[in-house]
């Protein structure tokens, strides 16, 4: 039985977003410059997520199998190689921003945030659950079934960890790990995710050029 958060989880993302798979076709122009971002396009990308204020691809969704570098892709057993992250940065200036927070410790600070505010540690909390229901609900019936069948251990990982596959069950969604990830969720449309929308706040207030 669907436990209770992913029943209403499932109720909020049909009503705000549509369906798991209601995704928009990626265009030409879309694919070249995420390709000129990334230096690769992804084999598993399936739309844009986010876009600057100039209208160039930030966030892609990827699919949660089949990603990942050749070398990992050639180990995998029926081609299934997990890709837990669900929303991938993919603006060369973001990153280098936001790796630029991560150096002057504000993954610890937000960590201290969030034990001191109850209701933002809450909201992270549901934006984890989301998270694993909606990478979860991404495969269809197949490869779930054949993911529970091969392997428990990427079974976990797709369905039951959070954002950067975080164990958010066991830390009680305190850890942060990483910010790029974070404020990729964020940017694809989940405000309820209180760590992208602090970043989004430093980088409004400090880094104004890079949005």
């Amino acid at each position: 039985m669907m436990s209770w958060w992913r029943v209403v989880w499932a109720l909020l993302f049909t009503t705000r977003l549509g369906t798991p798979f209601s995704l928009p076709a990626i265009s030409n122009a879309d694919k070249e410059a995420v390709r000129a971002a990334l230096g690769t396009l992804p084999s598993n990308m399936v739309s844009v997520a986010a876009r600057s204020s100039l209208g160039d691809p930030i966030v892609i969704r990827v699919h949660p199998l089949g990603g990942g570098a050749a070398k990992r892709k050639a180990k995998a057993e029926q081609n299934l190689t997990p890709f837990p992250t669900i929303f991938w940065l993919c603006c060369p200036k973001l990153k280098s921003a936001i790796g630029g927070f991560e150096k002057d410790g504000l993954v610890k600070r937000f960590e201290q945030r969030l034990a001191a505010e109850p209701e933002s540690l809450q909201s992270m909390v549901l934006a984890h659950q989301g998270y694993a229901w909606l990478r979860w609900e991404s495969l269809d019936s197949n490869d779930r079934a054949l993911i529970e069948e091969l392997s428990p251990r990427i079974c976990s990982s797709l369905r039951d960890t959070g954002i950067a596959g975080i164990d958010f069950r066991q830390c009680g969604g305190g850890n942060v790990k990483c910010l790029h990830t974070h404020y990729a969720h964020f940017r694809g449309g989940f405000e309820d995710n209180v760590v992208g929308k602090w970043v989004h706040e430093l980088l409004l207030a400090e880094k104004p050029s890079v949005l």
